[in-house]
């Protein structure tokens, strides 16, 4: 669980852990560079379970889920946001399923809506799924996630370069080295709020470029495999609308200034879009 300046939310996501009826569980928490009190919340709970992990700058979420997944002992593994909470059976429901299907990579459930204070918003949940499809089609899977540790390393595992999506990137390269399955169930509850990774309004405005990325490097990734592939109108249109556009909204109006966030994508189509931008 990374954890940057969540001083006043981390106590909720720790405390649904400690209230797990599946009591064999781990929690890695890796405090990203925070100027609060986040590592003294933390710290608080005296738990052999909880491993305590310091950046002593901040590196982003993808560093931290991949510094936690390092650490960790598991052989499954979940992701959980500072800022978020899981129901009490959430760890339970999962251990369960990965036993009785060997052969999923990623499992994940239905999350319901909640308010600043955690408290169910009364929206539908999210991500009901009705039948698979192709991840690289449209990712709607939602949390909680889940995945076998072993399938994570066969992957290159979180992108750190990505401020944006960096779950939907895992999600992408899990579905390469294994099944994908999703659980009907509520078993996670996400927090709306404005200073939220995936809310927050500068993350709005490069949401869409860095899932884009993700998706453009998932397409270059499997040429030459049997995984399906973005259609290349489709693949066009996303990489030329979440490239150069989308990029202005960081004021980086010129070639040489929008050059070092194309390196991150590893994808022939955005380098070729660089090459007429500016």
């Amino acid at each position: 669980m990374p954890v940057y300046n969540r001083a006043h939310m981390a106590k909720n996501a720790i405390e649904s852990i400690l209230q797990q009826t599946h009591k064999n569980w781990e929690l890695v928490i890796v405090d990203d560079g925070s100027d609060d009190k986040s590592m003294e919340v933390c710290g608080r709970y005296k738990d052999s379970r909880i491993i305590i992990e310091k950046h002593h700058k901040n590196l982003g979420v993808g560093a931290g889920f991949n510094t936690a997944a390092s650490i960790s002992s598991g052989q499954i593994m979940g992701l959980l946001g500072s800022d978020d909470a899981l129901e009490k059976n959430a760890l339970e429901i999962m251990a369960e399923q990965h036993k009785r299907n060997p052969q999923f990579s990623l499992i994940t459930s239905s999350q319901l809506p909640c308010d600043e204070q955690l408290k169910p918003t009364g929206e539908a949940p999210n991500f009901r799924a009705t039948t698979y499809r192709p991840l690289i089609f449209g990712i709607e899977n939602g949390n909680f996630v889940s995945f076998k540790r072993a399938a994570y390393f066969l992957t290159e595992g979180f992108e750190q370069q990505f401020r944006s999506a960096v779950d939907h990137d895992l999600f992408l390269k899990l579905e390469e080295v294994g099944n994908v399955g999703f659980f009907d169930q509520c078993l996670y509850r996400y927090r709306q709020h404005a200073k939220s990774v995936s809310q927050g309004r500068m993350t709005k405005k490069s949401l869409f470029f860095f899932t884009g990325l993700t998706y453009g490097a998932a397409h270059e990734r499997r040429r030459n495999t049997s995984f399906p592939r973005l259609p290349v109108n489709k693949y066009h249109r996303m990489m030329k609308n979440s490239s150069y556009k989308h990029l202005r909204y960081h004021g980086l109006k010129s070639r040489k200034s929008i050059a070092p966030a194309f390196q991150y994508a590893r994808h022939a189509l955005a380098l070729q879009f660089l090459s007429k931008a500016g």
